[in-house]
């Protein structure tokens, strides 16, 4: 597996923890959060650390990273 790969299925497990937190309450939704939080916190720092710093130098890929990162920027805000 490649690493676009990983992340790409990251991207989809994530999803799917918010899919089911949506539907959980009380204790069960409470320790999804929480799993669900850790996850993108290291999903968020192997991005920001081992991918993004590449593709800033790709003046192609140079807009889609300051989105990428102002969308984890906001996901920290909300998480």
């Amino acid at each position: 597996m490649d690493a676009l790969q990983m992340l790409e299925e990251e991207h989809d497990d994530l999803q799917a923890m918010l899919a089911k937190l949506v539907k959980e309450d009380g204790a069960p939704a409470r320790r999804l959060f929480t799993e669900m939080k850790e996850a993108l916190e290291l999903h968020a720092e192997l991005e920001q650390t081992y991918l993004y710093p590449e593709l800033r130098q790709d003046p192609a890929a140079r807009d889609l990273v300051l989105e990428a990162v102002e969308e984890h920027r906001v996901i920290d805000v909300l998480v």
